[in-house]
């Protein structure tokens, strides 16, 4: 009596392994998502003003800008919670949305620092011998700023065209934001051949 025949290796996978991304777990996206939020604040809002209010003062920086720190306060603040937020969000839908509204936070940032980059130092008044002087420094360091909005105008275009695509066609980006791994391909190739039984095509 032969034993009976072994059954046909199966057809069916397990889902995990038709997926053609890599994606990072969500306590990962908002762990980085809050760093990156952090830093943000630390370097687009308290250094800066820090910065200026040490070159200036309070009285002298109010003085000589249309643009408060408080003004200076929230365009940081707006620049760090979104790119916080598509960072945390990197792996769903919301990500286009948190990807337009950081550019257009980022933007209008660059233009605040750009009107701040333009002030004057003194007048210092110093006397010698008999007589007197006052000197001054008139800076504008604006124009570096605006070239630096050029390609954020590109960026936000580009996340314009993200946000469409998260909404039209979702998780169509996902392959080519985090592609798969040579180590977990392996791995897949593994697992598939110890589940059939033989090595898997391809």
């Amino acid at each position: 009596m032969t034993a009976p025949p072994p059954p046909p290796p199966p057809t069916q996978f397990p889902e995990v392994w038709s997926r053609k991304h890599d994606l990072p777990g969500l306590p990962w996206c908002i762990a980085k998502g809050v760093a990156k939020g952090i830093l943000l604040i630390f370097f687009a809002v308290l250094l800066p003003i820090e910065i200026l209010y040490s070159t200036f003062g309070p009285t002298d920086f109010l003085l000589h800008h249309s643009f408060s720190e408080a003004l200076l306060a929230w365009g940081g603040s707006a620049l760090a919670v979104t790119s916080a937020g598509f960072t945390m969000f990197q792996t769903t839908r919301g990500y286009g949305f948190f990807r337009l509204a950081n550019r257009v936070a980022k933007l209008t940032y660059q233009y605040i620092l750009a009107t701040l980059a333009i002030f004057t130092l003194g007048p210092y008044a110093f006397t010698w011998g008999g007589g007197a002087a006052a000197v001054s420094a008139h800076f504008d360091f604006a124009d570096i700023f605006y070239l630096f909005m050029i390609p954020t105008t590109l960026a936000l275009l580009a996340a314009f065209v993200t946000l469409y695509e998260d909404v039209k066609h979702p998780g169509e980006r996902l392959p080519w934001d985090f592609p798969i791994s040579r180590r977990t391909r392996r791995r897949r190739e593994k697992e598939m051949a110890a589940y059939i039984g033989v090595p898997p095509p391809g």
